[in-house]
């Protein structure tokens, strides 16, 4: 591997930032010229942790890029996201009924966020409720449904 400017070659097109001999970052794809490869939702079914997730409602706006996935633990977005981001709903320390995600979507929707992934299970949200579906059907807006048991860690690296 050659080291330039904290950057290690890694193959091609990929490299690694690397830190007092730590990796302070995962691989990211760039483009001819150094510039970062942007990912779409519709990229998410290839990566390798997103397999057990699927695809709800939303599949007209599959070609929203994403700049960051974030996590919500709090009922309102806005003051924390600029726009682009793929949103993941776990439930925990948040109101879970279907009025309190449905304004959760509408926000994410208005902010011009990528994306939505809810986790379901029995512990928070058992199920996704169909208002969100066709919330995210009008607007064009990916929600993806991610089994409790699948590692959040996991995903959101790989992203």
């Amino acid at each position: 591997m050659v080291k330039k400017w904290g950057l290690y070659y890694n193959g091609p097109d990929t490299f690694r930032l690397v830190r007092s001999g730590f990796f302070a970052f995962a691989a990211c794809n760039v483009l001819e010229g150094g510039r970062p490869m942007s990912i779409s939702c519709a990229d998410l079914k290839g990566l390798r942790h997103f397999k057990q997730i699927r695809l709800v409602a939303g599949e007209k706006g599959l070609y929203r890029q994403i700049s960051w996935p974030f996590i919500c633990t709090t009922s309102t977005i806005s003051q924390w996201l600029h726009g682009g981001e793929l949103i993941f709903i776990s439930g925990a320390g948040l109101d879970c009924g279907e009025e309190s995600l449905l304004s959760l979507m509408r926000e994410s929707v208005s902010k011009g966020l990528a994306g939505m992934v809810m986790l379901t299970g029995e512990r928070y949200i058992p199920e996704i409720p169909p208002s969100l579906v066709e919330l995210a059907d009008a607007s064009c807006f990916p929600l993806f449904e991610m089994p409790w048991d699948v590692k959040l860690i996991d995903v959101t690296q790989e992203i």
